[in-house]
């Protein structure tokens, strides 16, 4: 039961049976208890829906099928990659069970022609299908879901001629969707006589070759809301185009190649509220266009040829609300055009050639809410150019604007924006806007204004957001605003500003934000920002400040941010208690002294990144007043030592930053003690000796960053007492190995989930002799890693060895072989020089999601990879590597094969690997090479997967993948009994059952429909004769797969089987199982679709009967 939808926890098919037992008062207290919580969640609660996904041995079933969810109306049901023969198993095991199918999705599935008895037993409301290269629907493919079918997608297929007669049946059909296909016109008749004409609502043919459509071809649709013809090749519309369509509220003709729309074309569409002829080629608007659509309310000609707008385009639409008219050549808009469209609301005239806005060309558009005419080339706007706008947006950015006369906004009090950025304007006239204008946001950015006086500002007493950055201001005035009460962000940044007068934002009451950056401010003086008591942000950053006065901005009681960044200070200044964040980074600072904070329990964040503290000193008691800071950044500061010191009394510091510094060393107790510390970054230091010991009083450290220094040895004791430690970057150093001796490096570092040893290759070159120009590479590295070091470190699930250059990951001379910890997640061991995989590490590590080996030397993808891709959801990365194609490639090929095609295309997918041996197929990718060119020479193979797979899963196996895999074959003097599955993911249907020979004589030959899956064969006549003169064993059995469209697949020896022993020794009849069988047969030959279940082996009735007992005994138990 979906809750939020408050209905009752019971499906009406089975009401009788379910609340026989319950009185109504305990119905009433279900639906109180319910119905608090029904407004705050969309889950089911328990039971859960009516028709919930099977579960466990059922969820097998439904292959090659998926159930997403359940719901109370049934199942959402997704099979993809596969063809009718075995697609027609999970769905009529679906039919078998009694599940009905709410929605059921087709994707990428190998099917040219749909026809048979794939959905006659099966009761479906929504048919998606997806990516699937149906070229024809037979008239029965629909019989079964004709009652039950009332939305039919159909995405990107290749249907060349609408199928009138497989939709005649659907008389339920009030969606019908066909988008991407290849039909170039309709038939008049394409609804006569349908049962969908009478109940369709919407139809969608978009995005194929339609060019011609007779105006009778939707005549019967009485009942069409909805029709979309985008992105089809229509030029010209006939008369009366769209006739009978009376009903008819939305119509999509965009992306074709319309040349002229008018009233003829569209006279029938009298309730039409919608229309959209957006991308076409349509150079002006006829008079009385929408003349007899009395009723429309939005129209899109965007990205068309319009040329001109006058007074009689727009006549009749007096309900228009939504006019869009960008992206065309529109030039002149003549006066009163928009006074037959007064209601109008949106105006979108952006991207056209528009010089100038008129005198009253917005005069009768009171309603309008937004005015857009941007990226034209406008230079002026006109007296009384916009009048009368109430809570309108009016944007003019992006133009050449350079003059608005005095009276241009007449009467628009109420404006809600003003946009006029990235134009020339260097002043705007006081009389340009009433003496009241309550703008609440004005954007003037991008222009040329040096004097902010000439910003039309005072005016606009209802102002809220002032953006003036980058224009060429070059000072603030004495109280440079008015009294403004709602204005609270102002951005004067990327300006000229260098002096900030006295008390210059005293009458900004609500000011929250102020962006100063970017400009040319060397000093702050005492009385610039005086006491504003609500602003929350400054930003000053990027300017060459030396000096803030004393108390600049000690008086910003609410201040939780300054931003101070990139400027010249060499003290710290006396700062705001208030303060959270202080960013102080890349400024010329060389010391802090002591007592420069006033006692502060706010300051969480202190960036100091990129002075020279190097140069001075860092007291003891330096932070001693920062009681609650939590992030301190002292990157780039020439540092030699980490300053414990200053660092010791921060008992609250979690983040430390000393990246970028010269630190060469860490002591004993490094870092003193910081017993709430999460992270500590060393990277791009000078590094090359750490003390047994040195992170000693970091008990909660979880992230520790020594990349890119120069450790080649880490002792036994350097990480100890790390016991919480999770992320660990060793990465970019010179270590040549970790071991595992007594009191190893890791071994406190139990909680670890990701360990990075990568190394890029320039740092693996020595530097050559002064004398010599040309560095010597750096020998190979056998190992890096010593066995048994990762065994205990059972948490980490991140582990990279890339660029190591390495040949193993574990030491010859250590005994065993590597072992992965259990939760490793990622192995990621890409730019090395391995020759093989650790397969039985890899193949030991349970939770293994990603293994990343690209740009080895790795010649074969072993089939227990393969496996192990396809079963449990192991992501390979393998590009770069020297793939031989040969039969050892034909597990990866049946896996490419299987795979669902993206939606956009994978270079790093399976299917991209290209082949580097043997030469014929070199530069080939795995889609792309034939399955049969993939071939091993006489005797083993070249490169033999070191596990070879341990069934007969065709799948898997090293020979060519045949389409049909028998099961099992029984003979008897009377019956010769043959099972079979379907083991391919091609387009496989209907097969033919052959009984032949010596010579290839044929004895038996019969046509089966592509849902049966066992026959029974009779022995007499020439079969008889056959077996009795020449033996069993000259005889073979074959089953031969066609295509959906009737092609036969090549041969495969696999798809033959020799009748063994002898005649007269095979006993005188079937066992009763197989007679079933051939009863089965029988039945499904004479009713279509009639034997779902037999689809499946005993074992798998079995488990159905064992199922359908145990639901009836559940629902027996269940006192309601």
């Amino acid at each position: 039961m979906l809750i939020n939808h408050l209905s009752l926890p019971w499906h009406a098919d089975n009401i009788a049976g379910r609340t026989s037992t319950m009185s109504m008062s305990r119905w009433w207290l279900c639906l109180l208890l319910s119905g608090p919580v029904c407004f705050i969640s969309a889950e089911y609660i328990p039971p859960g829906p009516a028709y919930p996904c099977p579960k466990d041995a059922q969820r097998q079933l439904l292959y090659p099928c998926t159930c997403e969810n359940g719901t109370d109306a049934g199942l959402h049901v997704r099979c993809e990659n596969v063809g009718l023969a075995v697609l027609s198993v999970g769905i009529g095991n679906i039919a078998g069970l009694g599940l009905p199918i709410e929605r059921l999705e087709l994707r990428e599935c190998k099917i040219g022609r749909l026809f048979g008895a794939l959905l006659r037993r099966v009761r479906v409301r929504v048919l998606h299908m997806v990516d699937t290269p149906l070229r024809s629907i037979d008239e029965t493919a629909f019989e079964g879901v004709n009652t039950t079918l009332q939305e039919l997608y159909m995405r990107n297929t290749q249907i060349g001629t609408f199928p009138k007669e497989a939709f005649r049946i659907l008389g339920n059909l009030s969606i019908l969707s066909i988008d991407g296909h290849l039909m170039q016109s309709l038939a008049q008749d394409i609804f006569v006589g349908s049962a969908a004409a009478g109940s369709l609502l919407r139809l969608h043919l978009p995005n194929g070759l339609l060019a011609d459509i007779p105006p009778e071809a939707f005549l019967h649709l009485k009942k069409l809301r909805t029709l979309d013809l985008h992105g089809n090749r229509l030029s010209a519309l006939k008369r009366n185009q769209f006739r009978g369509l009376r009903d008819l509220e939305l119509l999509d003709l965009s992306y074709n190649n319309i040349t002229k729309l008018d009233g003829s074309h569209m006279g029938d569409l009298t309730k039409l509220g919608w229309c959209n002829a957006s991308h076409n080629l349509i150079a002006d608007i006829p008079r009385g266009m929408f003349a007899r659509n009395t009723v429309i309310k939005v129209v899109h000609l965007d990205n068309n040829r319009l040329r001109k707008l006058d007074t009689n385009a727009f006549r009749g639409m007096r309900f228009l609300r939504r006019l869009y008219l960008q992206d065309n050549q529109i030039a002149e808009v003549g006066r009163g055009t928009f006074a037959a469209v007064t209601r109008i609301g949106t105006v979108d005239l952006a991207r056209n050639y528009i010089t100038k806005v008129d005198f009253q060309m917005f005069q009768q558009v009171k309603y309008a809410e937004i005015i857009n005419l941007a990226e034209n080339r406008i230079s002026v706007i006109e007296r009384q150019a916009f009048t009368d706008l109430y809570q309108a947006v009016v944007n003019v950015s992006h133009n050449a604007l350079a003059d608005i006369e005095v009276g241009a906004f007449q009467n628009c009090n109420n404006l809600t924006a003003l946009d006029l950025s990235h134009n020339r304007l260097t002043a705007v006239p006081r009389g340009a806007f009433d003496l009241n204008t309550y703008a609440f946001v004005l954007d003037v950015s991008h222009n040329r204004f040096e004097d902010f006086m000439q910003i039309p500002i005072h005016n606009m007493s209802g102002l809220s957001v002032l953006n003036a950055s980058h224009n060429a201001l070059r000072d603030l005035p004495k109280l440079a605003f008015p009294k403004l009460y709602e204005l609270h962000t102002v951005d004067l940044a990327y300006n000229n500003i260098s002096l900030i007068g006295n008390a210059a934002f005293q009458n900004l009451f609500s000011l929250r934000y102020l962006n100063l950056s970017h400009n040319a401010l060397e000093r702050i003086g005492p009385a610039a920002f005086g006491a504003l008591a609500t602003l929350l942000h400054l930003e000053a950053a990027h300017n060459g400040l030396r000096d803030l006065s004393r108390g600049a901005l000690a008086r910003l009681a609410s201040c939780r941010t300054i931003d101070l960044s990139h400027n010249r200070l060499e003290t710290i200044f006396q700062i705001p208690i208030s303060l959270s964040e202080l960013n102080l980074s890349y400024n010329n600072l060389t010391e802090v002294r002591s007592k420069t904070w006033p006692a502060m329990n706010a300051l969480l964040s202190l960036e100091l990144e990129g002075n020279r503290l190097g140069e001075g000193e860092l007291a003891g008691d330096s932070f001693v007043p920062l009681l609650t800071l939590q992030r301190l950044g002292l990157a780039r500061n020439g540092l030699a030592a980490p300053p414990w010191q200053a660092l010791n009394a921060l008992s609250s510091l979690q983040y430390l930053h000393l990246q970028y510094n010269n630190i060469t060393t860490l002591s004993k107790s490094a870092f003193g003690n910081l017993p709430t510390t999460f992270e500590v970054d060393l990277s791009h230091n000078a590094l090359a000796a750490v003390a047994p010991g040195a992170f000693r009083g970091l008990p909660q450290l979880l992230r520790l960053r020594l990349a890119h220094n120069r450790l080649a040895h880490l002792p036994n004791g350097a990480l100890q007492g790390l016991v919480a430690l999770r992320q660990l970057d060793l990465s970019h150093n010179e270590l040549e190995r970790i071991d595992n001796k007594t009191h190893g490096l890791l071994d406190d570092c139990l909680s670890l989930e990701e360990v990075s040893l990568a190394t890029p290759r320039p740092a693996l070159l020595r530097h050559a002799p002064p004398c010599s120009a040309t560095p010597r590479p750096a020998p190979l590295r056998p190992a890096l890693l010593r066995h048994g070091v990762l065994a205990n470190l059972t948490a980490l699930q991140h582990l990279d060895l890339s660029h190591n250059r390495l040949l193993d990951l574990v030491s010859r001379t250590s005994e065993g072989e590597l072992v992965l910890p259990r939760n490793l997640s990622e192995l990621v061991v890409s730019d090395n020089l391995r020759r093989r995989l650790p397969l039985r590490a890899l193949l030991a590590a349970p939770q293994l999601r990603r293994l990343d080996v690209r740009r080895n030397a790795l010649a074969a993808f072993p089939p227990d990879l393969v496996r192990r891709v396809r079963e449990h959801d192991l992501h390979v990365q393998f590009e770069g590597n020297n793939l031989t194609c040969d039969c050892s490639a034909r597990p990866l090929k049946h896996l490419v094969s299987r795979l669902p095609r993206r939606e956009a295309p994978d270079e790093e997918g399976y299917a991209a690997l290209r082949c580097a041996e043997p030469p014929a197929l070199a530069g080939l990718t795995m889609a792309e090479v034939p399955e049969e060119r993939l071939r091993c020479a006489a005797g083993p193979a070249p490169h033999p997967p070191p596990d070879p797979p341990s069934d007969d899963d065709p799948v898997y196996a090293l020979g060519a993948e045949p389409d049909v895999v028998f099961r099992d074959v029984q003979c008897s003097q009377t019956a010769v009994s043959v099972s079979w599955l379907v083991s391919s993911a091609r387009d496989v249907a209907d097969a033919v059952l052959v009984v032949r020979g010596a010579d290839n004589v044929v004895l038996h030959r019969e046509a089966l429909p592509y849902h049966v899956r066992s026959v029974t064969v009779p022995v007499e006549g020439g079969l008889r004769r056959a077996l009795a003169e020449a033996g069993a064993d000259s005889l073979q059995v074959c089953v031969l797969p066609m295509t959906s469209e009737g092609g036969a697949l090549e041969w495969h020896e696999a798809q033959c089987r020799t009748l063994e022993g002898r005649f007269a020794s095979w006993p005188r009849k079937l066992s009763p199982g197989r007679r079933r069988a051939a009863g089965r047969r029988r039945g499904a030959s004479s009713a279509a679709g009639g034997g779902a279940l037999a689809l499946v082996g005993d074992s798998i009735l079995l488990t159905l009967c064992i199922f359908i007992g145990v639901c009836f005994r559940r629902l027996a138990d269940v006192d309601l």
